[in-house]
């Protein structure tokens, strides 16, 4: 006899006011026996059993406006994701010991364009683009555009912290945009650092690529690889005691 075939998840879109501040919720009904949640770039994702939420709305929303209500109390920094920013003309990023200045243009279409002259970075922004969209958009283009900047500067601190401790061959080093982790290391030797990393202080970024260098010579998270880690940066607690408390804050 065939399988049944699982159909689809069922996905439905809403806002929750928490805090004050309106949180995209992206609900998703499937076949599962128990409610799952976490936060996502932009969004919160609440998964649950098919008919559940139907049957039981409120209930449903309430436990999850509680659970990040409590992840907001723990990482005040996370609602930061959630709160629409805004771009003007004078604006000022600091990344990477460097201080970029942002020059802001409305244009046609839906798109969100960059250039840069001089550390004066002219953002242009399409007058089509849906607002709920906007801000990822910019963040995203902001991110590669002071990434391609700074790269030159990334790829020679890490050559040189790895020339003094781990003397290993490096295929690639790369800038990448992301949430999900703040590095990582693969098995072809390529190392890959968060862009949100440039706007942090230079120890903390420090401390990852000593944590993605370390990976080149133990690629877990075993005793020895913290050995590892330690004998580099014996302080390395602190750094991830940073992240974890202003990491979620580090955007563009």
């Amino acid at each position: 006899m065939a399988k049944e075939k699982k159909s689809e998840p069922s996905i439905q879109h809403c806002e929750v006011l928490i805090d004050g501040i309106s949180v995209p919720f992206i609900l998703y009904a499937e076949h599962r026996y128990s409610s799952r949640i976490s936060i996502g770039k932009s969004a919160v994702h609440l998964r649950y059993p098919k008919g559940v939420f139907d049957y039981n709305k409120e209930k449903t929303l309430a436990w999850g406006k509680a659970w990040l209500s409590t992840q907001f109390e723990k990482k005040p920094n996370l609602k930061s994701r959630f709160i629409s920013k805004t771009y003007q003309s004078g604006q000022s990023i600091q990344a990477g010991g460097r201080i970029f200045t942002l020059m802001v243009q409305n244009i046609p279409g839906d798109a969100v364009k960059s250039s840069v002259k001089n550390d004066l970075i002219t953002l242009k922004i399409g007058l089509d683009i849906p607002q709920n969209e906007l801000t990822g958009l910019i963040r995203q283009v902001l991110s590669r555009t002071i990434a391609r900047q700074l790269m030159p500067d990334v790829s020679a601190r890490v050559d040189a912290i790895n020339d003094r401790y781990f003397k290993k061959d490096i295929q690639t080093i790369r800038l990448k945009y992301n949430h999900s982790n703040w590095g990582s290391c693969s098995v072809r030797q390529t190392i890959n650092l968060s862009t949100r990393l440039l706007l942090a202080p230079q120890v903390v970024m420090d401390y990852v690529i000593v944590h993605e260098l370390s990976h080149l010579i133990e690629m877990n998270h075993s005793p020895k690889f913290w050995k590892i880690v330690e004998k580099v940066m014996p302080e390395y607690a602190k750094c991830e005691k940073w992240l974890s408390k202003h990491g979620a804050a580090l955007d563009f």
